[in-house]
């Protein structure tokens, strides 16, 4: 199992879970500790660093690490409140967790959504190909098949836009009940007002979110292609615009 790079692949892979899902445990029940653990861990690998290209006489692996050893320092001396800050939003965090841990099965619960519908999608693209192969084969016009197609295609990524909010919106309602010491169950109190009162402005959002996010793939595969500089800054700009959103 071993013996090749699928099982070392394999074990990497395994070992990384377990490793995450311990840092994970650590972070909840120590979260001060954790944050100053991983900040002095940072600040010994450039230091580290740093002795090596003494040891090795490597001026400019010297002068880099000490230049970010310098701004590492000054940035944590300038930012130490707002540190302090996101350590107590941390613990705050890993409180709620800690009495809602219910919260997770809102990801769960969206993933299989999710799932469900990535299956139908395949599915329905797989059909529309082998619909489309079979018109080019017989000599036909597959307008119509790739209409299909890139009809699917933007479904595929308005739905992906749309659960992933309404993951967010459940996982906010949690929190905010928490926080109110309101009773209930926050999945049923989250899911009912989505369909009573936000349902149009998530299909809002998500149907705009996803012609921007169509833009930005058909700029990103254009970038490049054209000559014309006044083309390439107009893409440019257009891509700092839209990378914002």
């Amino acid at each position: 199992m071993f013996t090749n790079y699928k099982g070392v692949i394999s074990v990497c892979y395994l070992i990384s879970i377990l490793i995450s899902f311990i840092y994970l445990i650590l972070v909840r029940c120590f979260p001060k500790c954790m944050v100053f653990l991983l900040i002095m861990m940072a600040f010994c690998i450039i230091f580290a660093i740093l002795i090596l290209g003494i040891a090795w006489n490597n001026t400019g692996l010297i002068i880099t690490m000490a230049i970010s050893l310098a701004f590492f320092a000054i940035f944590i001396y300038f930012c130490w409140d707002s540190l302090n800050l996101g350590i107590q939003l941390l613990q705050i965090a890993a409180k709620f967790t800690g009495e809602k841990p219910t919260v997770y099965l809102a990801s769960i619960w969206v993933f299989f959504l999710t799932v469900l519908f990535f299956i139908f999608w395949i599915v329905s693209v797989v059909a529309v190909q082998c619909k489309a192969n079979a018109a080019i084969a017989a000599g036909k016009d597959t307008s119509s098949e790739l209409g299909i197609l890139a009809y699917f295609i933007f479904v595929y990524i308005f739905i992906t836009i749309f659960f992933y909010y309404v993951l967010s919106f459940l996982v906010s309602t949690a929190c905010a009940m928490w926080y109110y010491g309101i009773t209930g169950n926050y999945w049923c109190d989250g899911t009912g007002r989505i369909n009573k009162y936000h349902i149009g402005s998530f299909t809002l959002a998500a149907l705009l979110l996803t012609f921007i996010r169509i833009l930005k793939l058909l700029l990103n595969a254009r970038d490049g292609s054209s000559d014309n500089a006044c083309a390439k800054f107009i893409v440019c700009c257009v891509n700092c615009c839209l990378s914002r959103i």
